[in-house]
């Protein structure tokens, strides 16, 4: 079952201005974080990461600032932690990377934070074996083209949260509930953080706020 989500038009131009005029203060023309930026970034004090624990992020970006708004939550973007000395987090982007646009890539830890506001961390309950290969097949999806667009039964969509649905759902009975979206931008089924956020599956473990 889904859910649906209106969102009037003069309140999504009203986003994209502020969000607009938030980017160039913060990141400038170019949208690029800066070490002033990871510099001012909230703190973040888990440590305890295991292979397969799943990292919640609110964005600075216009993208993040609508999703959150359209879904009324907090985070706005999740990716898989795939190793923990070091820390590096697999992801379906368009623009984490300015050298790999749109595509899932692997971040490191502090890539990842520097471009967000509040995180979360999540655990799912897998055998150790369960979370190698975990990380194993998202490894496999590295490079593969970023696609967001509404959810139809004959097509395969890929962002951050459909990439981590399609690998888990390997391992548990994982089926986190779409939203149904009516909006000039968005129209139809899609997945948002929230619903993976707080599937029956995923154990949070951590927030920075």
């Amino acid at each position: 079952m889904s859910k649906r989500i209106f969102l009037p038009l003069s309140l999504l131009l009203a986003v994209f201005l502020v969000a607009g005029v938030f980017c160039v203060v913060k990141f400038g023309v170019a949208g690029v974080a800066t070490s002033a930026n990871l510099a001012n970034s909230v703190p973040f004090k888990f440590t305890g990461f295991k292979v397969g624990d799943l990292i919640f992020r609110r964005g600075n970006g216009a993208d993040s600032l609508l999703i959150a708004l359209v879904s009324d939550f907090k985070y706005s973007h999740v990716g898989v932690v795939v190793s923990v000395s070091p820390v590096l987090i697999i992801h379906a982007t368009t623009d984490d990377d300015v050298a790999r646009p749109n595509q899932v890539i692997v971040s490191k830890l502090e890539e990842f934070l520097r471009l967000g506001s509040k995180f979360g961390v999540g655990r799912v309950g897998l055998t150790e074996a369960q979370r190698g290969e975990f990380a194993r097949n998202l490894r496999l999806r590295l490079g593969e083209k970023f696609l967001l667009k509404e959810r139809v039964a004959t097509k395969t969509n890929l962002y951050c949260t459909t990439l981590v649905e399609q690998e888990l759902g390997k391992f548990v009975d994982f089926r986190p509930a779409y939203t149904r979206l009516d909006t000039p931008l968005f129209k139809g089924e899609f997945l948002l953080p929230k619903a993976i956020f707080y599937d029956k599956n995923v154990e949070i473990l951590y927030e920075n706020e």
